[in-house]
Order: structure tokens, then sequence, then C-alpha cells
């Protein structure tokens, strides 16, 4: 059995290979990244296959992760909280625009 380690990947063997390193995308996170140009580098082979460098897939995958810590969790829960509340709260004025509205028609009626 061969313990070499093939340099290139597939798009899905490179979410595979970033999920072993904990880092969680699937091969369709990596497709998207790739057409906004924000992903991982990698280059399209003769057979239009998506190949991607496992030492490149590790310094992209670094560089762009955050450590999250419990307060940075407890601030964007409260974020998210606090716009729930603001939209739960805003009047609607529904009625009013479509009385508005017919209103109106009925006035360009008569």
């Amino acid at each position: 059995m061969s313990t070499h380690t093939r340099e290139w990947l597939t798009r899905k063997e490179a979410a595979s290979y970033l999920i072993s390193l904990g880092y969680i995308l699937t091969p369709q996170t990596l497709g998207r990244l790739a057409s906004e140009g924000k992903g991982p580098p990698y280059k399209l082979t003769l057979s239009h296959i998506t190949a991607y460098s496992r030492q490149e897939l590790e310094v992209w995958a670094k560089a762009n992760t955050k450590e999250i810590t419990a307060a940075d969790l407890r601030k964007k829960r409260a974020k998210m909280e606090s716009k729930r509340r603001t939209k739960g709260s805003a009047p609607h004025n529904t009625t009013a625009c479509v009385g508005g509205a017919l209103a109106s028609a009925a006035k360009s009626s008569s």
C-alpha cells in the first residue's frame, strides 16, 4: 500500500481534506467561493476539473479563519435578538397603504 499523498485534489476531495483539518466547507461552498474569487487558489486541468493544492488549502484556511470567543457569540446573539425585537415592534402600515391606494382609485373612478 502506498503512503504517497496526492498534491492536487478535486473540489470534493478538497472539502473532505479541509473537514479533516477542522474547517467545515462543502464542495458547493468551495465552488461558490471560487466563482466569487474569494476561495482558495485552484487550477483547471486540461479536462476542466478544478484542482486544489493541499498546501494552498491549508494556507488559505488559516488565513481566513477567525477565532470566535464566548464573548463574540454573546455579542452576536444580543445583536440578533435586538434586530428581532425591532422587527417585531415596527408598526405595519399595510392597511393605510391599501386603504390609501383604494381611496385614490375610488377618487379617480368618480
